[in-house]
């Protein structure tokens, strides 16, 4: 959304790669409006980017898909907030090659390397050693992430996000605040973590707490009440799924 917490950086990120010589398109998705803002920025500072700069506007009440190609997805997820506000669902799926373990000791380093590659082994005189489809398998792996920024609490995400491996959701307060978040469209660490548990994710990040809370205990222990797997999202740290 276009709060300026949510996009006062954009215009220095734009510039900085700009400066770095980047070349390459870049796509930006956002509700209506962000295309205004920036363009306005880089007219008075002069801009000139040697870059194509590409303005996607979505639809921030509805579960659309916005990007694909061949392994992801990205949907968008409709939040509830001050203004239009969207979060996102990325879907990742790709096949991976697998050997298939009561067969895997007969095999050396260099057979092995060579199956990897995605092809037979074949003996000096030309005839097959290994065969591919009978030493290894494709497994498919798949993957959800769901990002939630600023909203109140509601029923409706729980439907799109359900099933995710990792549930980023804001908790901007403790529930003792419950009031304050319904007026400011934000969320309490317990309706956080109530929407993990109803949307059976299998880890809860929280983010997003309001400069009051010194620490983000209490804000953690309320959650874990209500869905133990849940984390604190700590800056420059990577959380894998």
């Amino acid at each position: 959304h276009l709060h300026g917490d949510h996009i006062f950086g954009l215009i220095g990120l734009i510039c900085s790669m700009n400066l770095a010589k980047r070349t390459e398109p870049l796509l930006v998705f956002a509700p209506k409006g962000l295309n205004e803002i920036i363009t306005i920025q880089l007219k008075y500072s002069g801009t000139i980017l040697q870059y194509k700069l590409t303005f996607c506007e979505i639809d921030t009440t509805c579960n659309n898909l916005i990007f694909k190609d061949s392994n992801i997805k990205i949907f968008t997820i409709p939040l509830y907030h001050r203004l239009p506000c969207s979060g996102f669902l990325f879907e990742y799926r790709e096949e991976k090659l697998k050997f298939k373990p009561e067969y895997i000791n007969e095999l050396n380093v260099l057979d092995i390397q060579i199956l990897k590659s995605g092809v037979d082994v074949f003996k000096k005189d030309g005839n097959i050693k290994y065969k591919l489809s009978e030493y290894t398998f494709l497994e498919s792996i798949a993957k959800k992430y769901a990002f939630c920024s600023d909203t109140s609490f509601s029923e409706k995400i729980i439907k799109i996000v359900h099933g995710v491996d990792l549930l980023y959701h804001e908790a901007t307060f403790l529930n003792e605040l419950a009031t304050r978040a319904i007026e400011t469209g934000h969320t309490t660490a317990a309706e956080a973590a109530t929407t993990a548990k109803k949307a059976n994710a299998k880890q809860l990040l929280l983010g997003h707490f309001s400069s009051r809370y010194k620490t983000t205990d209490q804000l953690l222990q309320e959650a874990s009440l209500i869905f133990k797997n849940s984390l604190i999202a700590e800056e420059g740290k990577t959380y894998e799924i």
